[in-house]
């Protein structure tokens, strides 16, 4: 039983061209006042989570998100995936693995998602059921170790021969008297 819940909520408004659609994050609360505390209230707090999408935008290779598993996405740095996320694969695949294992400290695995394969890794944030998600393609995360691979490919080749053409150089000066 969670004592609070996350809804990520939209407000669409009308007759405006700018931003038709605004995200709210609602904190649900249950409680009781002080005056009577048998009785079971529910408190709800709306919050513009623009706090949390500006510390989830800080990296530049991976996409970080907040998912919980009873009310989907919480919070997304692209304005678009967050109101489209129940149309996403990605809704499915995280429901299923925040299923299975709901005692989940963390949970790195891979995913086909539009024709690509991702790299994603769920972090439980310690506050109720609450996950960060953080979503990289696998081209992009193995990129620097490519990288690595052929340039030490070509400094290897490079050496090999260099040291072959050396060879064949002090081979045929020992071999000049002969």
């Amino acid at each position: 039983d969670t004592s609070f819940y996350l809804l990520n909520r939209f407000l669409v408004l009308e007759n405006s061209h700018d931003v038709p659609r605004l995200s709210v994050l609602t904190l649900v609360l249950k409680g009781s006042f002080l005056d009577d505390p048998s009785s079971e209230n529910l408190i709800t707090v709306d919050l513009n989570p623009d706090f949390l999408v500006k510390s989830l935008r800080q990296s530049e290779l991976a996409e970080l998100y907040i998912w919980d598993p009873t009310s989907g996405l919480v919070s997304h740095p692209n304005q678009e995936t967050l109101f489209n996320w129940k149309k996403s694969s990605l809704a499915d695949i995280l429901t299923e693995k925040l299923s299975i294992n709901s005692v989940l400290p963390r949970e790195v695995f891979e995913a086909d998602l539009d024709g690509h394969s991702y790299l994603l890794n769920l972090s439980s944030l310690g506050i109720g059921d609450l996950a960060l998600v953080s979503q990289i393609k696998k081209e992009d995360a193995f990129q620097a170790l490519n990288t690595l691979a052929i340039q030490s490919l070509q400094v290897g080749l490079f050496i090999i021969s260099l040291a072959f053409l050396l060879s064949i150089l002090f081979s045929a000066k020992l071999t000049e008297n002969i």
